[in-house]
């Protein structure tokens, strides 16, 4: 089975190694359980075990894609996919949505169109306005 881990400060100049089995409900129960436990020893803002939460599951929702031939997917791809609404939604309001500029939304989605994840139409009443939707490939994912 593999396993996976990560680093967490508790002290200033002391890391931890917390390791977990790959099984997704496992590892989400197991981090879970670690950040209540650092956080009630008072070792670590909460925001930041939150944080340390959130990178382990999505390195290990990466690692998943990898292990079944995606390789394709970046952290910067997920960043916008999570924010992406299953009906689809305007390129600006996915920016707002992931704090991003419009530019940078506009460069990444273009990345997840040509690996056929999203697909862009234009407004028919405005064709400035830009409309990202899942693929089925996409929503395979």
């Amino acid at each position: 089975m593999r396993h996976s881990c990560i680093h967490i400060s508790t002290a200033p100049g002391a890391v931890d190694t917390i390791s977990f089995s790959s099984n997704l409900v496992n590892t989400i129960y197991f981090l879970v359980n670690s950040v209540y436990y650092l956080y009630m020893s008072n070792s670590q803002p909460t925001a930041r075990l939150v944080l340390a939460l959130f990178r382990a599951f999505e390195q290990e929702l990466l690692q998943r894609f990898s292990d079944s031939g995606i390789s394709d997917v970046t952290p910067s791809h997920l960043n916008i996919l999570r924010h992406l609404d299953n009906r689809g939604m305007k390129i600006s309001q996915l920016a707002q949505d992931a704090a991003l500029s419009k530019q940078l939304v506009g460069r990444i989605v273009k990345e997840l169109v040509a690996k056929g994840y999203l697909a862009v139409t234009s407004d028919p009443q405005d064709k400035r306005i830009k409309f990202v939707r899942y693929t089925t490939k996409g929503k395979s994912l």
